[in-house]
């Protein structure tokens, strides 16, 4: 094989590695990037649903001062807000 075939060659193995490191960047790139989004999302669902756990122990709180019970559907609700809100702090 002459030099010149052996240096035709490693470049087209250099091209292939190239091509192939700059898809590799680019999946990285786009997975990051949705991960980013995914993290912030998922951030602002858990501060919504602090925010909500809290206004719904506000309204127990005023149903007790007021000497009521709330209706049990209200109650499953609110187990729900709760389980929910715990779920996503799990995964700050």
């Amino acid at each position: 094989m002459t030099p010149q075939k052996i240096v035709t060659k490693l470049n087209k193995v250099e091209k292939v590695e190239m091509g192939l490191m700059q898809d590799i960047v680019s999946e990285y790139k786009k997975g990051l990037d949705l991960f980013t989004s995914a993290k912030s999302t998922m951030d602002r669902a858990s501060n919504i649903l602090d925010a909500t756990e809290k206004m719904y122990e506000k309204a127990e709180t005023q149903a007790k001062t007021l000497g009521i019970e709330l209706p049990s559907q209200t109650e499953k609700l609110g187990n729900r807000i709760k389980e929910a809100a715990k779920e996503a702090r799990k995964l700050k």
